[in-house]
């Protein structure tokens, strides 16, 4: 298995210059972390925006701090669009209608 099939380990502002001196990219990245997701037993993730992360990926712009660094967001935190069961059977169907400001900010930052 290569480097770029697997997750950096590191930190993010190490991710961040491994992109800025082409090492890596934020869509091998976060490539990467999605087969790492997909290939756990743990099912912590309760939803996955593949194709919108791709495209923000596809986007990052990496002289940013963060720019192209994959975020995982916790199920409290609302994302327009994404469903908001706060983890809870009785909120099954409820979706998000509002994202979060520092959600936000760091999608600016992205």
């Amino acid at each position: 298995m290569s480097a770029t099939e697997r997750p950096w380990t590191g930190d993010a502002c190490s991710l961040v210059e491994a992109f800025r001196t082409g090492e890596r990219s934020p869509v091998e990245e976060l490539e990467a972390s999605l087969a790492a997701i997909e290939a756990s037993g743990l099912n912590a993730f309760s939803h996955i925006d593949a194709e919108a992360a791709l495209d923000a990926a596809r986007r990052a712009d990496v002289s940013l701090p963060f720019g192209g660094v994959p975020v995982a967001v916790k199920q409290l935190d609302p994302v327009a669009g994404w469903p908001l069961t706060e983890a809870s059977n009785v909120f099954a169907d409820r979706v998000a209608e509002l994202v979060l400001t520092w959600l936000r900010r760091l999608a600016d930052q992205a």
